[in-house]
């Protein structure tokens, strides 16, 4: 499995439930971290 790939399909999903706005803003705080935590890892992935 290509780790990369796999988080940019999450980040990719994570983008289209954000994008949903039908959430209170606890899960919608917890989607923003999730989003954050894959950006870091890809990062960390690419360096």
């Amino acid at each position: 499995m290509n780790i990369k790939k796999e988080l940019e399909n999450t980040l990719e999903e994570i983008k289209e439930e954000l994008q949903q706005r039908t959430y209170n803003h606890e899960q919608y705080g917890i989607l923003l971290i999730a989003k954050a935590k894959v950006l870091v890892a890809l990062q960390k992935y690419e360096n």
